[in-house]
């Protein structure tokens, strides 16, 4: 059968997930288990669309979700996507802009997901060791990456990058490897803004009573991604 896989396919390594104990005990933190549960309000919301529509085909392009995700971030249901998981957004992302032989920039230790869907791809992994202080490397702009991932906070680090702080992840298509760098260029400024290719990119910090904050946008004719900390 292996005679009729694609050569990348045969020599890649699959993505082993961390430790599965066979314990109902077991509250499985390295896979973001929650050890309280839902909230009673989710168990309520639930249990309401337990219904007769479940029978039917769901929308296959989950309008009505994008509908309300774009009202909420103040976007088009156009630039929503919407994914089965953020593994499954990743793999749209690797589909869409890597093609064999196109590098694939990451620092590195962090989200071992990343190595198996370049492989998938045939692509090539430009991978950029971390400092020792996790901060963002600066080669990581100098890779003539199709597209370039930071993790953040870092997994298996825990590390967040000073730039966009806790956002859970940030992926964005980097063609001329020039938006980490200009981000990490802005960090003691109040707000900067910039275009790289087909990218305008948005950076301002804003103050409350608890804590500042930052808010990061990347905007392009497909897709606008908001970077949230509080």
């Amino acid at each position: 059968m292996p005679k009729y896989f694609r050569h990348n396919i045969v020599a890649m390594t699959g993505y082993v997930p961390g430790e599965q104990p066979g314990n109902d005990g077991v509250i499985k933190l390295n896979t973001n288990e929650n050890p309280y549960g839902p909230s009673p309000k989710v168990y309520a919301t639930l249990k309401r669309a337990v219904n007769s529509s479940l029978r039917l085909y769901p929308e296959p392009q989950s309008d009505t979700l994008r509908t309300a995700a774009a009202r909420l971030y103040g976007v088009k249901p156009g630039n929503i996507i919407v994914g089965n998981g953020s593994d499954e957004i990743l793999s749209m992302l690797l589909r869409c802009f890597v093609g064999p032989g196109d590098r694939v920039a990451y620092p590195v230790p962090t989200y071992s997901l990343y190595d198996t869907l370049v492989e998938i791809q045939d692509g090539s992994k430009a991978a950029v060791n971390y400092p020792a202080n996790f901060s963002l490397p600066a080669e990581l702009a100098e890779q003539n990456a199709a597209l370039t991932f930071v993790c953040n906070p870092n997994a298996p680090s825990l590390h967040t990058s000073d730039f966009t702080p806790q956002a859970l992840e940030l992926a964005h298509v980097n063609p001329r490897g020039q938006i980490a760098d200009w981000l990490k260029q802005q960090q003691s400024k109040p707000s900067a803004t910039t275009t790289v290719g087909d990218w305008t990119v948005e950076f301002s910090t804003e103050a409350d009573t608890d804590q500042p904050g930052a808010i990061l946008t990347l905007t392009d004719k497909l897709c606008k991604v908001d970077c949230g900390a509080e």
